[in-house]
């Protein structure tokens, strides 16, 4: 019938996928949208990886006080055991945004302060999955369509070193897990060609690299309209000279 056949197609793509050398074929998930029983069959028996819509971002993280190191994990859990149960793999998204903040975070004055905050949220987010999320956006569209970094609470008190913070602390709270710097790839964002903002972020990515940062790769959100994805292999090459993997997020 046609659910067979729509199986069948599901399961060509993926097997076609992964015979060009890709890892999984995932998508975004949470307890919302699993609980749609249509959509828990069809992740269940298409995709092999999922990642949190939602409910890892700051501001779901925390309480709905959003007060500091008030964390609730109701919504991250579910995902994760989820994916766990079905035999998926996890991808963690986000630890810094710029966006989705809690106020108090935004609030934040001091360097100081906000460096121990951050080390503080991505410590206790990894250390909580270890072992059970594979790969993590750790941070997540920080670069401006000319290139430069994006004014944010981070870069404002910190300059590109919140990126160091971030990323060393994710390492030390679980070492086995691959981590990525992540960025938009919306035609009209300019990621979608090597473009000022592509080498910005490939700039960026190799001097932190050579500096002993534990970059591991590039993840990118494929928002391309229709047409618009003619120069997409040219900028997906160029990244992947600045890190060991390039992932298509979105």
């Amino acid at each position: 019938d046609d659910d067979d056949d729509d199986d069948k197609d599901y399961h060509r793509v993926l097997f076609n996928h992964k015979a060009r050398g890709k890892q999984y074929f995932g998508t975004a998930a949470d307890q919302n949208t699993l609980s749609v029983s249509q959509i828990d069959t069809i992740v269940k028996s298409v995709f092999g990886q999922l990642i949190h819509e939602n409910s890892m971002k700051w501001d779901a993280t925390f309480t709905s006080e959003k007060s500091q190191n008030s964390f609730t994990f109701t919504g991250a859990d579910y995902l994760v055991n989820y994916a766990q149960t079905n035999g998926k793999l996890v991808r963690g998204h986000t630890l810094v945004w710029h966006s989705q903040l809690p106020s108090w975070v935004s609030a934040i004055t001091s360097a100081s302060t906000l460096t121990t905050v951050i080390q503080n949220h991505a410590t206790t987010i990894v250390t909580r999955y270890k072992d059970k999320i594979a790969k993590w956006d750790v941070v997540n569209e920080i670069f401006n369509e000319d290139g430069t970094i994006r004014n944010s609470v981070f870069s404002n008190l910190l300059g590109n070193t919140f990126v160091d913070i971030a990323f060393n602390a994710a390492h030390a709270a679980d070492l086995s897990a691959k981590l990525y710097i992540n960025g938009t790839v919306y035609c009209h964002y300019n990621l979608d060609s090597v473009n000022s903002k592509v080498n910005g972020l490939v700039s960026l990515v190799i001097t932190k690299r050579a500096a002993g940062i534990p970059i591991h790769g590039i993840g990118t959100q494929a928002h391309l309209s229709a047409g618009g994805a003619g120069n997409v292999q040219a900028a997906l090459t160029k990244l992947a000279t600045a890190a060991d993997e390039v992932a298509i997020t979105k």
